[in-house]
């Protein structure tokens, strides 16, 4: 998954946002699969990410805009 934010953020805020420290990185999607039975489903899903102090990069499920069949 890779993605590049349609937008300029300033470099003094990139570490806030890495922490979520006022803004943060929201992704967000639509995953249409067929299921083991054929049938059609999809998953919608939004997640805020956050980078831990030891590199690792968390994200967090939204469940507020998420829906799936």
């Amino acid at each position: 998954m890779s993605a590049i934010v349609p937008d300029y953020v300033d470099d003094a805020d990139v570490e806030g946002i890495k922490k979520g420290d006022g803004k943060a990185l929201w992704v967000w999607g639509i995953v249409h699969y067929d299921d083991v039975f054929g049938h059609a489903r999809f998953t919608e899903f939004c997640q805020r990410l956050l980078w831990l102090p030891d590199g690792q990069i968390m994200g967090m499920y939204d469940s507020r805009l998420g829906r799936s069949t």
